[in-house]
């Protein structure tokens, strides 16, 4: 139909079958042909469809083969067009609504995920009466202060099941890694571990660990509900900020913390390795309190370099786009406070002073509590009591070394676990380094964990 009869060109029985097929094609309706425009339509539509065999990135040397092409085209296009027709109009299905009887419900099956309970509901007259008896609730009013001893700390995190064996402030036990404590912190999903070797330093006459005075910090400021007014900077961090050297500064910019979101700061650094000083930061008063628990004349003093440090700290965050707290131009100052009268008490008192600031908060608080030894060794009783009581640690799920449900670093679809007889501790073989034979062994007797041995 492009090129009009071909069968003109000569003659022959190639010649007629053109003509043949040029007129039957003629005779079609699907053809946009006419007898009237008959040079006209064929040039305007050879002209299209080269264009679009040109638009399509194919070569045409010869005629025939622009033919052939243009053939395989335009049949394709007809059979689309004869598809359409094909299609016949959507039938929808439309039921008369009848009412369901309520004999044909069939029995409601429990979920995949559902299990029922194992056993009723504690009421809350019932769990006072198990808490009043377990050694976790001893009356501090009723008890004298005095040394720890290890018959009146709790024995583990089960207050069902208290054992004496495992206690974890026994001064028979040697020091192990199992995690005795966790502690929830402001960020989402982060808990604070407490280990049997860094709880054993609330024991009398022992230098409390930066990991124990940080928890009692978030265990304080989820008690006194100040997780959102007051913000508990990590003790390394300040460290850094206060002490270290400037090239380390820039990697504690803590850049997921708005300051600005908080009231205030608080925190505690370690001074030579030996002392525990406490640092608070109040920007509605443009004061950063460097306390120390010891007696020192240069306090003020040293409150107002930290005040300098912090004003560094917070122009290094300016040159990462954070201008929280920035603009407060900080200023030393001290608080009235009591002293400590022996030499390793010094992680007790920053703890004592820190819940009385956020007890009192936003007012500076009258600090009345005694400093004695008598004192500070019923203070760590106390202390130890509160860590392990708020503690959120699953022993039932988790590994008391890793604290985790899986082993660190493991693929393995299985776990071998293992518990002790005594204390009920679940532990990875893993994180035991326990090989399979000694794991088998382990099964077949009566086993005991570090904690218990």
């Amino acid at each position: 139909m492009l090129l009009g009869n071909l069968g003109r060109h000569g003659n022959g029985p190639i010649y007629e079958s053109l003509s043949n097929k040029f007129s039957k094609a003629s005779e079609k309706d699907t053809q946009n042909y006419t007898s009237d425009n008959r040079t006209q339509g064929i040039m305007e539509k050879s002209q299209w469809d080269l264009k679009r065999v040109r638009f399509s990135g194919k070569k045409v040397g010869r005629m025939d083969e622009f033919v052939l092409q243009h053939e395989q085209m335009h049949s394709a296009l007809l059979r689309e067009y004869e598809d359409s027709l094909k299609i016949s109009k959507k039938r929808h299905r439309v039921e008369e609504e009848v009412w369901k009887d309520k004999s044909q419900k069939s029995k409601r099956r429990t979920g995949l995920y559902v299990k029922p309970l194992s056993s009723p509901f504690q009421y809350v007259q019932e769990k006072q009466e198990i808490l009043s008896q377990s050694p976790l609730c001893t009356n501090q009013t009723d008890t004298p202060a005095c040394p720890v001893s290890s018959e009146q700390l709790p024995t583990s995190l089960d207050v069902h099941q208290p054992d004496t064996s495992a206690d974890p402030m026994s001064t028979e036990k040697k020091s192990t890694e199992v995690v005795v404590a966790t502690i929830p912190t402001q960020s989402r999903g982060t808990n604070i571990l407490i280990r049997h070797s860094e709880i054993l330093s609330l024991k009398p006459h022992q230098w409390l660990t930066g990991e124990v005075i940080e928890g009692l910090f978030h265990q304080s400021c989820n008690e006194f509900k100040m997780t959102n007014s007051i913000y508990i900077l990590n003790h390394y961090t300040a460290g850094v900020i206060l002490f270290g050297d400037r090239t380390e500064l820039s990697r504690q910019r803590l850049s997921k913390v708005n300051f600005d979101n908080y009231k205030a700061a608080i925190s505690f650094v370690n001074i030579q390795g030996n002392h525990w000083k406490l640092l608070y930061i109040v920007p509605v008063i443009s004061s950063v309190f460097l306390v120390d628990p010891a007696h020192n004349p240069a306090e003020a003093q040293e409150s107002e370099e930290a005040a300098k440090k912090m004003q560094e700290y917070f122009k290094m965050r300016m040159t990462f786009g954070m201008h929280d707290w920035s603009k407060t131009k900080w200023k030393g100052a001290t608080m009235p406070h009591h002293v400590q009268q022996d030499g390793d008490s010094c992680g007790v008192v920053v703890v004592l002073i820190a819940r009385e600031l956020m007890k009192c908060f936003p007012v500076l608080p009258k600090i009345t509590f005694g400093t004695s030894r008598t004192e500070m060794a019923a203070v760590r009783q106390e202390l130890a009591q509160m860590l392990l009581s708020d503690s959120v640690f699953d022993s039932d799920s988790n590994c008391a070394i890793c604290s985790n449900s899986t082993p660190p670093g493991s693929s393995a679809l299985l776990t071998d676990w293992i518990q002790c007889d005594i204390c009920g501790r679940w532990y990875h073989s893993q994180c035991l380094d326990m090989d399979q034979a000694s794991f088998q062994e382990a099964g077949t007797k009566e086993w005991l964990c570090i904690m218990c041995m």
